[in-house]
């Protein structure tokens, strides 16, 4: 039986995988514009992982898929929570304009009763409906002064959990989700002793072909692939 579009709604608030399986729209670099499909590469334990756990970090070979993850949890809390704070930080601004450019696309495909109403300033979104406000940072900026975040994710694609300690206040802030990627298998800094750790190695993904490994090992060395690629 078709739902109609309020029940659909209020499924969507409920269930981030059904929000993620029903209507995320991306563009991809090869195959354009598709349905996010998830397939193989990440099991149910991921999602629930990624989607469920109040501090994580989550380390992964690059082009697996991190920041689209990141935009889709993202996307759920900025079109469902009320009068919320979220932050996301990238590396450098290119990166966060870009992924404002990502977000806006993903937005922009989801079925009118589904959308916010956005208004843009500079690299801050506020959704008018909810009062929630999403704000694109880097973390080479000056990020002090900050409000207190209900959720900060930290696209982090670099070889170690790289982020400015002006950040830890708002990190280990037990009141904010956290949710730090990066490509490093595991840290070994006894500050994220408290955080849930997960590792995505390059067995479990489907997309990436022996001969691609193998130039991969070629390109960056051995040491470097066991390490980013696991």
């Amino acid at each position: 039986m078709k739902l109609s579009n309020m029940e659909e709604y209020v499924e969507c608030s409920k269930s981030i995988d059904y929000f993620k399986n029903r209507y995320i729209i991306i563009d991809h670099p090869t195959n354009g514009t598709m349905q996010y499909w998830i397939g193989d590469m990440y099991s149910n334990h991921l999602n629930r992982c990624v989607f469920n756990t109040h501090k994580l970090i989550f380390s992964a070979p690059r082009q697996s898929g991190k920041s689209t993850l990141c935009l889709i949890k993202l996307l759920h809390e900025f079109i469902f929570s009320i009068n919320a704070d979220i932050i996301h930080i990238s590396h450098k601004y290119a990166l966060s304009d870009s992924n404002i450019r990502r977000f806006l696309r993903m937005h922009d495909h989801l079925p009118e009763f589904l959308k916010g109403d956005i208004h843009k300033s500079g690299r801050t979104l506020t959704n008018i409906k909810t009062d929630t406000k999403l704000s694109f940072l880097s973390n080479k900026a000056t990020n002090r002064g900050l409000n207190i975040p209900d959720l900060l994710v930290i696209d982090n694609d670099m070889p170690s959990i790289e982020v400015d300690s002006d950040l830890d206040f708002y990190i280990f802030n037990p009141n904010t989700e956290v949710f730090i990627t990066t490509l490093f298998p595991k840290t070994n800094d006894d500050k994220y002793k408290s955080f849930e750790y997960y590792r995505l190695n390059v067995q479990d993904l489907n997309r990436y072909s022996d001969d691609y490994i193998q130039e991969m090992k070629g390109l960056i060395g051995l040491q470097n692939f066991r390490q980013q690629y696991g």
